[in-house]
């Protein structure tokens, strides 16, 4: 943006409701609380992170603002008297490295959307105060154990996306993890039971994901919306009480056959994303009147050995979309390829991934001829079928290769493992070295 474009807006800056920009601004032209009667801000700067924190210094003196959003990695603060915007209801900041959001936001009482990068972040406690909140995401509080006792006020939350903490990666000592681990399970049970429509979760490698799930799970009729990664264990117990259930994203060990007719009970799913981290040990059959209303359905499993999955007649009546994702490895408790698709009367595109990596050549096109089957020469809808082969260059062209490829693997990994071992030995042996040095010359 020019100067004589910024110089034009500054004269006539009490004319603007709107203010967007995508580019640097020139500090010495652009005077922020000049524009008095601004409702809408947009300050982004993605790519280079030239809007800086002086950018947003008078921000406090635009008291009609409505809508404001700031990207820009330059932005790392927010001013104290942003607390003076009584009349803002959308604050996004998720384009931005914010690393403490000031106690002045508890002030914000017509805050309704909170939108946050997703970066680890210090809320205060004042976060409880916004009562007119509906949108909190993508939260990763930096002192998570205050601030899940704070997220108990915000009843009138539908929408929240959260970023878990564990002990081991966030150093919380044992009683402080308990105590997180049990106000994060009262906070989002309490929530739930409330009218919250959507959330997502990401778990990290929190230790109790199951049991917090079960929990959320028991009594949440209003959601509409969960997404919850990475994979859990199982499914939570009492899945199949979110009657209003649309969109669900979730990840289990290992999927069975008993679990897929659970979900497949909810009789308001529309879209349904499942990945199973090891391949299914069993045919997974759907069955007549399962998934009765689902539009969309994203299978992937990471396992190897093989997939049968069958769909009966009138299973996802309504089903148009369906992609499916896997492995074309072999293991030894191998099952092949068994696809029938063909019962799914609304079909409009099917497609499907096969990673080659460690497959044979053989195995890959048995999977490949296992899917036309079912769809090219047996559908009567002749869906849009679409096959794309991953990792293609690491797949290998008999079982003799294969062994070989294997041996070379598993010597690969050895060596890797070796030359660990010996960089954490050397570590260890320079540690001990300069102790010895500074014991040498600071004698106790």
């Amino acid at each position: 943006m020019g100067n004589g474009v910024m110089q034009e807006i500054m004269d006539r800056c009490l004319q603007i409701r709107s203010l967007i920009s995508f580019h640097e601004l020139d500090k010495q032209t652009f005077q922020l609380s000049k524009f008095c009667y601004l409702r809408v801000l947009v300050l982004e700067d993605e790519d280079y992170g030239h809007l800086g924190n002086q950018q947003i210094k008078y921000l406090g003196s635009l008291i009609q603002l409505k809508y404001l959003k700031l990207n820009s990695a330059g932005i790392t603060n927010l001013p104290n008297r942003i607390g003076h915007l009584q009349n803002l209801q959308t604050l996004d900041l998720s384009g931005s490295i914010i690393e403490k959001i000031p106690p002045t936001i508890g002030r914000l009482q017509n805050l309704v959307h909170f939108l946050v990068g997703g970066y680890y972040v210090y809320f205060p406690d004042d976060i409880g105060n916004l009562q007119a909140l509906r949108t909190l995401s993508f939260v990763c509080p930096c002192n998570p154990v205050n601030f899940v006792g704070q997220l108990r006020r915000l009843t009138n939350l539908r929408i929240l996306g959260i970023q878990l903490h564990c002990s081991c990666r966030d150093k919380l000592g044992d009683h402080d993890m308990e105590r997180y681990q049990e106000s994060l399970e009262s906070s989002l049970t309490l929530l739930a039971k409330h009218e919250l429509k959507s959330l997502e979760i990401d778990f990290g490698d929190y230790p109790a994901a199951d049991k917090l799930m079960d929990s959320i799970c028991s009594d949440a009729r209003c959601l509409q919306k969960l997404i919850c990664c990475p994979s859990l264990s199982r499914l939570p117990q009492r899945v199949s009480s979110l009657v209003s259930l649309a969109h669900l994203g979730i990840g289990v060990t290992k999927i069975k056959q008993e679990e897929l007719c659970i979900l497949g009970g909810i009789p308001s799913l529309l879209y349904v994303s499942l990945i199973s981290s090891e391949a299914p040990g069993d045919r997974l059959t759907i069955g007549s009147q399962l998934f009765c209303c689902l539009k969309e359905f994203v299978f992937r499993t990471k396992g190897i050995g093989g997939l049968r999955m069958v769909c009966e007649r009138e299973a996802m009546p309504m089903l148009k979309r369906f992609n499916l994702e896997f492995n074309a490895e072999e293991s030894e408790s191998d099952m092949g390829f068994e696809f029938s698709f063909e019962h799914l009367a609304s079909l409009e595109n099917l497609s499907v991934d096969i990673y080659c990596y460690g497959a044979t050549r053989s195995r890959v096109e048995a999977a490949e001829a296992a899917i036309r089957n079912t769809t090219a020469s047996i559908h009567p809808g002749r869906p849009t079928l679409q096959i794309k082969r991953w990792s293609e260059d690491l797949m290998v062209e008999d079982k003799d290769e294969k062994e070989t490829w294997l041996k070379d693997y598993t010597t690969d990994c050895e060596d890797e493992v070796d030359a660990m071992e010996e960089s954490e030995e050397t570590v260890a042996n320079q540690e001990n070295d300069l102790e010895d040095l500074y014991v040498s010359k600071y004698p106790r």
